[in-house]
Order: structure tokens, then C-alpha cells, then sequence
């Protein structure tokens, strides 16, 4: 499944700790905007619950993070303002 993980969190050391996370299980496209593949649902609740651990160890109640799913069809639907699609990964990688 396809997620886009947007937050706000207003201080900086959050913010940075929340940001390092996201950039090992997804691909930062903005500031605050992170693409996330995460093939189970286990994975989508570790994820959480690690993002949960980081803003109660800052001790931040107002961040928000948001999670957004998207489908094939809003995939194919999306694009940049120049038109190229997002969220284009190959089926498979060979390592």
C-alpha cells in the first residue's frame, strides 16, 4: 500500500527526529511530505507506534502527523505541475 505521511510539528528537535525516521522507510517529496510503501498492515502499525514513541519522548501533544493512503487510481491520477507522475516505483528490485 501506497501512503503519503505529511506532518506539522512546530518545534525544531521533533521535527528533525520525525524527518530522520521518515527518510528510512519512505522518500521525502517536500519538507514535511514523505511517499511510504508499506506492504502489511504490521508494518503501517510499527510506524505509527514509532512515530507515536518520538513525539511523546519530545514531549510534543500538538504535532500532527497524517497518513493518507493512496490507490492505483489516485496514483495514475497524480502529477507534478509539469505534468511527470509521482509514486512511480518499479514492481520489483533486483539487489
Amino acid at each position: 500500500m501506497h501512503w503519503l505521511v505529511c506532518f506539522d510539528i512546530q518545534h525544531d528537535r521533533t521535527r528533525s527526529r520525525v524527518s530522520r525516521y521518515l527518510e528510512k522507510v519512505g522518500v521525502r517529496v517536500q519538507g514535511s511530505v514523505f511517499e511510504v510503501i508499506l506492504r502489511k498492515e504490521s508494518q503501517r502499525n510499527r510506524l505509527i507506534k514509532s512515530l507515536q514513541g518520538i513525539i511523546a519522548q519530545c514531549e510534543e501533544p500538538g504535532a500532527d502527523i497524517r497518513f493518507y493512503r493512496m490507490n492505483d487510481q489516485t496514483i495514475a491520477m497524480s502529477h507534478t505541475l509539469d505534468g511527470k507522475p509521482v509514486m512511480q516505483y518499479p514492481k520489483a528490485i533486483v539487489l
